[in-house]
């Protein structure tokens, strides 16, 4: 498959997101260096036609989702005003139950779940009455057929949807510092900044997000989720000092042969090839980078406790409506009869193997399952999840 460098320029990239809108504020300038550092990144790989096209694409989408956002805050300054009360966050490594986990949080009729079509074409901002039939669900429906016509191999690893639940990542893109780049692109470079990088600002502009989308379509409180949370949740309490997050444990050997074949399948879409051998212990890299991080604040912070919900992924699979309940329950929150009744509904709609089944072993991906048990034993050890699948 015929491959090339991509000649991105940033100049260019920013003029034809405005020449889209008309606009031409992108807000504050914290975005510039991700975005710079992206560009780098992209134009350093050898892409087919369609990984490129993908790459401008969510480039200039979400240069677009800025501006927009952005004009309408200056236009609307009420709109700040809006609270963000209690919300909860799914955080967890990726593959141990937290998209099963959102998807049924997201049946709370109290839940505010961001959902893709609302994050990728944010103005004007959602209104209540139309929420369900609004023309651009089936506008981002048509551009992910349009593009890779929802691979069926990348379905069932993690499902994609106009209606489905966005995490955090996709909001985060917006100000480029996002793991949702390195989820699609061998970028490891890019990644490695990004993990070192104050948060603050990312944090500030998805705050502001969450208001925008709730400006015309309010609930009792968001349900939000995305694994990197992890990385920084000094920032993330900084922003939300009532926040509720709901922590998935799985034992990391599994999560990262899982997440080593949703990383291989994405990059190989772009790339047109990507050696397996190569994927594994990037993905082992970064996910040990992660939990460490996030033990260390767990120990530094015991006052954060009563506000996080431990939970492993066996238990999670083994009764999903039962784990949910126990988590409600942690906080002091009621499970109605409509919520339980569409937990229900969701479980038989969306069950596991709905779009295929994903079997993946550590070995195809260039890791060995003890070191791998060894490696990561100061998490394992720190929440007794070795062995609980």
């Amino acid at each position: 498959m015929e491959t090339r460098h991509p000649d991105f320029r940033v100049d260019e990239l920013l003029s034809m997101a405005a020449q889209a809108t008309g606009l031409d504020d992108f807000g504050p300038d914290s975005f510039r260096p991700g975005l710079e550092r992206l560009v780098a990144a992209i134009n350093a790989l050898r892409l087919t036609e369609m990984g490129m096209v993908r790459a401008r694409n969510m480039i200039v989408g979400n240069l677009i989702a800025r501006l927009g956002v952005w004009d309408h805050r200056k236009r609307h300054p009420e709109v700040a005003g809006e609270v963000i009360q209690k919300p909860m966050f799914v955080v967890g490594l990726p593959r141990t139950g937290t998209t099963l986990l959102f998807g049924l949080l997201a049946q709370d009729p109290d839940h505010r779940v961001p959902m893709l079509w609302e994050t990728s074409i944010p103005c004007p901002p959602p209104e209540a009455d139309s929420y369900e039939t609004d023309p651009r669900i089936e506008m981002v429906t048509q551009g992910l057929l349009a593009v890779d016509g929802l691979n069926p191999a990348v379905l069932a690893v993690h499902p994609i949807g106009a209606q489905l639940p966005q995490e955090c990542i996709g909001i985060f893109s917006m100000e480029f510092l996002s793991y949702i780049y390195y989820c699609g692109l061998p970028i490891r470079d890019y990644n490695d900044w990004l993990d070192s990088q104050d948060m603050g600002a990312v944090y500030r502009w998805h705050k502001m997000f969450l208001q925008h989308l709730q400006s015309r379509h309010r609930k009792q409180r968001w349900a939000l989720k995305a694994p990197s949370h992890m990385e920084f949740m000094a920032d993330l309490f900084a922003s939300y000092t009532d926040a509720l997050i709901i922590n998935t444990h799985r034992s990391p050997v599994d999560a990262v042969a899982s997440h080593s074949s949703l990383h291989w399948h994405l990059w190989e879409q772009s790339l047109g090839a990507f050696d397996k051998k190569e994927v594994g212990p990037q993905t082992a890299e970064m996910m040990e980078r992660w939990l460490q991080r996030f033990v260390d604040w767990r120990n530094a912070h015991p006052e954060k406790n009563p506000q996080i919900a431990d939970i492993a992924f066996g238990d999670l699979v083994a009764d999903p409506i039962g784990m949910v309940k126990a988590i409600y329950r942690r906080f002091g929150l009621p499970v109605s009869t409509a919520f339980e009744s569409r937990m229900a509904d969701f479980l038989v709609a969306n069950r596991q193997d709905k779009f295929g089944t994903h079997r993946y072993t550590p070995e195809e991906f260039g890791l060995n399952r003890a070191e791998l048990v060894e490696r990561f034993r100061f998490y394992t050890d720190r929440f007794d999840v070795l062995g609980r699948r």
